[in-house]
């Protein structure tokens, strides 16, 4: 872990002698039931080699890091490098998150007000490389490792006992494939095509796992352009996940709805289903940085497919600001208000939720 942190910062630097990047960054704060206050900061720089095509996407070094008054903490850097005038991509997503929280336990039945306090030490690592086989069709091979380390858990309670997880050191390794058939006119604000994508994991003691699973996704993506200024945007995603996987690996209704209580939903299996109304009213000045998004979600975790219930939907609805700090391609930050089965919720991030 140490050399791949070591060589992506080198790869960063030379970006920073030999490039002419784009910077943009900002400080960020919040609130919401599961983490107190909360604030942070974020940033960009992302650059185009100067013999690359104008139409390939730009280079991209993201980081983020956050602190709640919960003490949860979190550090997440996300390169994205393309090679040989877009031919080849390389994505990298490194994550290290100390993280109070709350395990509620499995399925859609659980309680808001039944759960156990625990806290968590993940270090996480992810590869994914493209190789671009048309202007539409990618194939990808991806490699997802994480360290997972219970720093703290309550007495003689389920996560204590091993019921769900082992209480020391675990190792997740997993290697697998995507494919993408990608017809979207921009990757950061899409206004016309669709993103359709598979992806597979299998994680494998082979691979110096500790528990031996697999997880497929389905992730169906498209974008109607009303007018310049006005895009209507749809997401249809399911994921399932088979055989001895621990709860930290299963489906979090959270990680796709946006007015959900963190780890109050997990299961096996997920579906969601959500679309935005996205709207630019100006065109022209410093006002033309300013957007509007209106959002509605429902989703559901099941244990089975067979078991889905549509009386268990949560259903979430909501608003959404964004300030475009890269007009070229509307590279957005973002703050959302969600209502649901929270009564209101704030989220605050940078680029589209999809």
């Amino acid at each position: 872990m140490k050399r791949i942190s070591c060589l992506l910062l080198l790869l960063f630097c030379s970006i920073i002698l030999f490039a002419k990047p784009e910077y943009a960054g900002y400080p960020f704060a919040g609130l919401s039931n599961d983490t107190g206050f909360y604030s942070g900061i974020l940033g960009y720089i992302r650059y185009r080699p100067a013999h690359f095509d104008s139409t390939i996407a730009k280079n991209v070094f993201y980081f983020s890091t956050a602190y709640s008054e919960k003490k949860q903490f979190n550090f997440l850097f996300k390169p994205a490098v393309r090679f040989k005038n877009g031919l080849y991509e390389l994505k990298t997503e490194l994550e290290y998150k100390k993280w109070p929280s709350k395990f509620y336990g499995i399925g859609m039945g659980t309680d808001r007000d039944e759960f156990e306090k625990f806290t968590s030490q993940e270090r996480k690592l992810f590869f994914n490389f493209t190789r671009n086989l048309t202007d539409k069709w990618d194939i990808s091979l991806d490699y997802e490792y994480l360290d997972y380390h219970l720093t703290k858990t309550e007495e003689n309670r389920l996560l204590e006992n091993g019921k769900f997880v082992n209480p020391n050191n675990e190792m997740s390794s997993g290697l697998g494939f995507s494919i993408d058939f990608d017809t979207r006119n921009s990757e950061s604000f899409p206004s016309l095509g669709g993103l359709y994508s598979i992806q597979f994991i299998e994680f494998s003691h082979h691979l110096g796992s500790d528990h031996g699973f697999s997880r497929t996704r389905l992730d169906l993506r498209k974008f109607l352009q009303i007018s310049e200024q006005h895009t209507l945007a749809f997401q249809s995603y399911f994921s399932t996940i088979q055989g001895d996987a621990p709860f930290y690996q299963l489906n979090y209704l959270n990680d796709n709805m946006r007015a959900i209580t963190s780890n109050l939903y997990i299961d096996r299996n997920a579906y969601i289903f959500r679309m935005e109304d996205r709207f630019f009213h100006w065109n022209s000045g410093f006002e033309q940085r300013f957007g509007l998004v209106f959002f509605a979600e429902l989703g559901e975790v099941i244990p089975e497919i067979s078991k889905f219930n549509i009386a268990q939907t949560q259903f979430n609805y909501g608003l959404g600001f964004r300030y475009s700090f890269f007009l070229e391609d509307r590279m957005n930050a973002r703050i959302d208000i969600g209502f649901g089965e929270v009564k209101a919720s704030i989220s605050i991030a940078t680029g589209e939720v999809f």
